[in-house]
């Protein structure tokens, strides 16, 4: 009895070792792949703040070049060169646009139709026809009532331009041939 109760025992120990083992290696099995979904969990916050980082540099860049062309636009309007200071202030506000900085842009936008309301006659300089549609392409981002206001004032403004450079070129074409006869 003796003999079969040892058998026994040793057959219980044996059991209880495996068991144990199984147990050991469950909790060894289980704690690696927890660091393996701890690592890929790592990795995409990682991702996800470079994207971040690389996003706000360039929100900053874009910034610091809205700020930089703003404060020359003052110095051309401190000087009463208005026509270099609303390009200034218009380029100002596509920076500020991609820099998403809405009192930027409202500070642009308030200094652009100060300058259009003061100096009308600046939508029908060179510069102003030259860049027509870039100016149209930068109002239209914006959705206030100033980039409208300013938008229509350019549209409008074009349109009276192209409308007297056709009587114009229709003008020469009559002189032209009362020359000719």
């Amino acid at each position: 009895m003796e003999n079969e109760l040892s058998i026994l025992i040793s057959w219980l120990i044996s059991f209880i070792g495996i068991g144990v083992t199984a147990l050991l290696g469950i909790n060894i099995w289980t704690s690696l792949s927890i660091d393996k979904r701890i690592e890929v969990i790592v990795k995409k916050e990682v991702e996800s703040l470079k994207e971040q980082n690389v996003e706000l540099r360039d929100q900053l860049k874009n910034y610091s070049l809205a700020i930089s062309e703003r404060s020359v636009g003052d110095e051309y309007m401190r000087m009463g060169i208005t026509g270099d200071a609303i390009f200034n202030y218009l380029n100002s506000l596509e920076y500020s646009i991609v820099a998403q900085d809405k009192s930027l842009i409202s500070e642009n936008l308030d200094s652009c139709l100060s300058i259009i309301k003061e100096f009308p006659a600046i939508a029908h300089c060179e510069t102003t026809m030259e860049n027509l549609e870039n100016i149209k392409e930068i109002l239209m981002q914006i959705h206030d009532e100033r980039s409208y206001e300013l938008y229509s004032y350019f549209v409008s403004s074009s349109k009276n331009e192209n409308d007297l450079s056709l009587q114009e070129s229709l003008s020469k074409e009559k002189n032209e041939e009362g020359n000719i006869r």
